[in-house]
């Protein structure tokens, strides 16, 4: 093993490390993740604090997790998550700056899809695989079923959600239930180890928070967003911390996020 592989290879190892390491403040229970309509209100937990959530559904995990036959079986996924063809999605490419192993990316991978279940505009968030409620999801995966949603006390459409801005990640002006395209999004889907060896404007050392994934220490969505942590200052007995918004892995105030990978 020579000396740039043996570097290489202890980059890998740290950041792994720094992967396992979890923003603070968390408590899905106070973010806009918990479509629940379980509440607290001695903790300040009331209905009134989130926007979206569900009359029948009293579990908070069920919409994203589920401790038995779950699709993909990490993490415990309650998710339809649609098969998609090879050169599906648009993936940010454009960018000068970016490494060669960035600008070759050209899939999301397997925790961004996670994310892109209920984020891309198109595949419909109210879709669980097990739930003892709602009524079979034609159109879907055996089994899957529809559950209600609410939007505040009143009754609203997954559109209504889906295509908020900031919450639709694929979909564009002109065609906002695409659901591919996110190529006017920062890229992801790519190792940031290759990346970082050959762009010398991204950090070989960052943030422990800013997380990476196997098997190459990828970027994905989750690398900068963990969506269990708490922002919602709501709440005076269980306050988030507003500098995490949205979901961020840690404050980006005079952009500390960014400039934990991007050496500007």
């Amino acid at each position: 093993m020579n000396a740039s592989t043996l570097i290489i290879a202890i980059f890998c190892v740290i950041l792994a490390a720094a992967s396992t390491v979890m923003a603070g403040n968390q408590n899905v229970r106070f973010t806009l993740h918990n479509m629940s309509n379980n509440t607290d209100a001695a903790q300040g937990l009331t209905t009134a604090v989130r926007t979206t959530y569900s009359a029948e559904v009293d579990q908070v995990c069920v919409f994203c997790h589920t401790p038995h036959h779950a699709k993909p079986a990490i993490p415990l996924w309650n998710k339809y998550i649609p098969n998609y063809g090879a050169g599906y999605f648009k993936m940010y490419t454009s960018s000068r700056s970016l490494s060669a192993t960035a600008r070759s990316a050209t899939a999301p991978g397997p925790t961004s899809l996670l994310c892109l279940s209920c984020h891309d505009g198109k595949t419909a968030i109210n879709v669980l695989h097990n739930a003892k409620y709602g009524t079979a999801a034609v159109g879907y995966d055996p089994g899957d079923r529809v559950i209600d949603m609410g939007f505040g006390p009143a009754p609203f459409t997954f559109s209504d959600l889906g295509f908020k801005t900031g919450v639709n990640l694929g979909g564009t002006d002109a065609d906002p239930a695409a659901g591919n395209v996110l190529n006017d999004d920062h890229p992801i889907g790519f190792s940031y180890t290759q990346a970082a060896s050959q762009n010398t404007k991204l950090k070989t050392t960052v943030d422990s928070r800013i997380r990476f994934f196997p098997p190459n220490n990828s970027i994905e969505c989750s690398s900068c967003h963990d969506p269990h942590v708490n922002y919602n200052t709501d709440s005076t007995s269980q306050p988030g911390d507003p500098t995490l918004r949205p979901f961020l892995v840690m404050s980006n105030v005079g952009s500390a996020l960014c400039l934990s990978c991007h050496d500007k």
